[in-house]
């Protein structure tokens, strides 16, 4: 709004500040009474026409002429290209970066299925496992009422090789698990 009034030398109606910015009459008001308080505008009534109203003039004070040759308007004259430029580098680089998180996430979903079916796979040998220690065990049972000394200590061997195949099993089973979640 400064700037229209500074280009319409010093003074410029409510009209013509309006012509100039595109501003309605309620953001000119608002605008002008901003910069009344801050000093840098007079407001007075101009000389009426026919049976208009008068129109209000807005006139630069010292101050706001003082800030003009100071290089106010410098300040926001920065050229917009720069900033659509920059935003939309700034919006490209942001884009860039979604498609690789979204490429991240489908990769990652993808790892989690494999896990989860290695995992379940591993569950289920575990439980496999344990079913046939615990069928071990069953023979053990019949062993312990076994009356032959020989064939229990054949028995006896038979089944310590076969827990201590199965235990190294079990372990490696673990250790593979481990290593899915962990490594």
């Amino acid at each position: 709004m400064l700037r229209a009034v500074s280009d319409c030398g010093g003074e410029a109606t409510t009209s013509e500040i309006r012509d100039m910015t595109g501003l309605s009459n309620s953001q000119v008001a608002y605008r002008r009474d901003k910069l009344t308080e801050y000093g840098l505008l007079e407001v007075r009534t101009g000389e009426p026409t026919g049976s208009r109203t008068p129109p209000k003039v807005h006139s630069l004070t010292e101050a706001a002429r003082s800030q003009i040759d100071s290089g106010l308007f410098e300040l926001y004259n920065a050229p917009v290209t720069s900033d659509v430029e920059q935003l939309s580098t700034q919006y490209n680089h942001l884009r860039d970066r979604v498609d690789d998180l979204a490429r991240t996430v489908a990769s990652l979903e993808g790892s989690l299925t494999k896990v989860n079916t290695e995992l379940s796979r591993l569950e289920g040998t575990i439980a496999k496992t344990n079913a046939e220690l615990n069928e071990r065990v069953g023979d053990a049972d019949e062993i312990e009422s076994a009356t032959d000394e020989e064939t229990v200590a054949g028995a006896i061997h038979s089944l310590s090789a076969e827990l201590a195949e199965l235990r190294e099993e079990v372990a490696e089973l673990d250790e593979r698990k481990k290593n899915k979640f962990f490594g």
